[in-house]
């Protein structure tokens, strides 16, 4: 299936990305402004503190400072190897060290790339800078977490072996949102499922590590290695001691071994976490039954919230699938109707790995129905995988597709002017052909847009882009792509398997929708995050300005184009005012807008890089 993914990428090929990077060494030069002679009694002080001192040698190699003995020290290079001894007087002290991963020491190239970020302000759309103007009015910043997370990789199997721990964090995550609920989920507490989020990004940090844990384990101990952790973005000290216990103990006894015996997990300071998040507001989600909850949250149509609340019923519990089916007078009251009768029926079914011929056969069916439709220049639409299938390379127990067109819109309007859907159309005649199972008899879950011919279109400029929590949590919400959700019956053996469809709403906005489709969620949210650091927001359809972040502007300064070699450019943006598509006609050209016009995030091209 892998091949014939890459056979439908409607993207250009890149080469490696290991192979258009900047190479980089752990070697700065000693007339730097990032070394200065060695303040023997301050790094004294720091390692007495278990603090981190970086220092260089002669040679120009850098080192982390492990003892200092007489005259000499005993250093450990930074790429790790063994500790070596030297002498006082021949080191230098790094005291702006910026690594992108730790062990790694940041390229002057990078730093000159970093000082082309921010320009002056001009009226105009674009504004063509001369180097030296971009230059001279930067501020080489320190790089955020969420900007040093993006300039990662994230295979879908780490080559340090840490598919227990990953799979172990997962878990964690998972209990976490089957007691708390997602986010903004819990009508008792419209908040972020803080805790979940912290495993989802804990996960993302292990993913893309640069290092061994295990072997770092065994060459520099636990102290050491929690350090090196603990320099990690997205994870405090917590967390990181919970990634030792689960990489020496295969499980964490203060969370993931009490979730997993369906008890409350306890907190940082030891105490039981009896209800959920954000308990002082109010919230009486119990953390206990989590195992329970999982299983019944498992079943299509039935949400974590109701779920909970099954288990956590005090006069009539329902713990388990088996004992739903056995109760059809509870399952009536739970009000899902005839979809979740059938989702509860073939429960089993839905959760198996769709088979690679079936998911090439749902893609190739879908994309010959549409070019079948009696519709304005049918043949021009295109069917591709998104989703883990084109993270993964393979399908898991549903298949993304995305359909796009390179000049139509994802509806068109008859001749009364009234709006008609292609996925209204496609839908019709995917339930006549027996593929797509009918509303009245299964999962049915369609969503269109009916404002899409309005110009300018009006949800590119919504309000609501401004006032965004930081967080990001709204990840793919206020998405106006059309969209269904529903079971496919397979033409080879009539099982059933989910299948989402996503229809790209204009043909410019193919980017995005492939970006944000595509996902992971957790790497949704970390370029969310990175665009608003930058004072924008990006979201299913565009990049648009959230107004400026400097006190006295209106405008918002937005780097495009700032790799050497090349004129950088700026685009200066009202609030609310859209990037130009101009800017941004592929995924690599809106990471590069998240970079600041550079290729610091040139690994998140490939998707197979993006399992975070």
């Amino acid at each position: 299936m892998g091949a014939f993914l890459k056979g439908y990428s409607a993207e250009k090929k890149y080469t490696p990305a290991a192979s258009r990077m900047p190479s980089r060494s752990p070697v700065l030069s000693a007339a730097s402004s990032l070394v200065a002679s060695l303040d023997v009694s301050e790094a004294t002080k720091q390692l007495r503190k278990e603090k981190t001192t970086i220092v260089q040698c002669a040679r120009g190699a850098l080192y982390y400072l492990r003892d200092i003995k007489d005259s000499e020290a005993v250093c450990e290079p930074l790429d790790g190897g063994d500790e070596s001894t030297h002498t006082l007087a021949s080191l230098w002290q790094v005291t702006g060290y910026d690594s992108d991963e730790d062990g790694l020491a940041r390229d002057p190239r990078v730093t000159n790339i970093k000082r082309q970020r921010t320009s002056a302000g001009s009226s105009c759309s674009a504004l063509i800078l001369q180097p030296s103007s971009a230059l001279t009015a930067a501020i080489d910043k320190e790089p955020t977490a969420a900007e040093r997370m993006l300039r990662k990789a994230f295979p879908l199997v780490s080559p340090h072996g840490t598919a227990h721990l990953e799979k172990a964090l997962r878990e964690l995550e998972k209990y976490e949102l089957v007691c708390q609920g997602d986010d903004y989920a819990d009508p008792e507490c419209l908040a972020t499922n803080s805790e979940a989020l912290q495993y989802a990004r804990a996960n993302a940090v292990v993913k893309g590590l640069t290092w061994s844990i295990s072997a770092s384990l065994a060459s520099r101990g636990r102290g050491r290695t929690l350090e090196r952790l603990k320099a990690e973005p997205f994870l405090g000290e917590s967390n990181a001691r919970k990634v030792l216990d689960i990489v020496e103990t295969g499980t964490c006894g203060r969370t993931l071994s009490r979730f997993q015996r369906g008890e409350a997990p306890l907190d940082s300071s030891g105490s039981r976490r009896v209800h959920a998040h954000r308990s002082e507001l109010g919230a009486t989600r119990r953390m206990t039954g989590a195992p329970a909850k999982l299983e019944l949250a498992s079943v299509l149509c039935l949400s974590a919230i109701r779920a909970g609340e099954l288990v956590d019923d005090t006069r009539d519990p329902i713990r388990s699938i088996a004992e739903l089916r056995a109760r059809p007078d509870r399952l009536a009251s739970l009000g899902g109707g005839v979809r979740l009768q059938h989702s509860l029926a073939v429960h089993e079914d839905l959760q198996e790995p769709v088979p690679a011929d079936d998911a090439i056969a749902m893609l190739r069916t879908v994309q010959e129905a549409v070019r079948a439709l009696s519709i304005p220049h049918a043949n021009g639409w295109h069917a591709e995988f998104v989703g883990g299938g084109r993270t993964r390379g393979f399908a898991g127990h549903d298949v993304d597709l995305l359909l796009s067109h390179a000049e139509e819109m994802a509806s068109f309007l008859d001749g009364n002017g009234q709006p008609v859907f292609v996925i209204n159309l496609l839908l019709e005649e995917l339930v006549r052909r027996g593929r797509v199972l009918p509303k009245t008899e299964a999962y049915h879950n369609k969503k269109t847009a009916r404002y899409r011919h309005e110009t300018p279109r009006p949800y590119l400029s919504d309000l609501h882009m401004a006032n965004e929590t930081s967080k990001g949590y709204e990840n793919l919400h206020h998405d106006h792509h059309d969209k269904f959700f529903g079971i496919w019956r397979s033409a080879r053996t009539s099982k059933l398997h989910r299948i989402d469809i996503v229809v790209c709403s204009h043909p410019e906005e193919l980017p995005f929708a492939r970006l944000g489709w595509t996902g992971t969620r957790t790497l949704n949210r970390m370029m969310r995050l990175r665009a608003i650091e930058l004072g924008l927001y990006l979201g299913a359809h565009s990049i648009t300005a959230r107004g400026s972040q400097t006190p006295g502007s209106t405008t918002t300064q937005v780097v495009v184009e700032a790799r050497p070699g090349r004129t950088p450019v700026t685009v200066t943006l009202q609030k609310l005012e859209p990037l130009p598509f101009e800017y941004v006609r592929s995924e690599e050209a809106i990471l590069r807008v998240l970079a600041c016009g550079t290729d610091d995030f040139i690994n998140l091209v490939e998707p197979t890089n993006r399992n975070a």
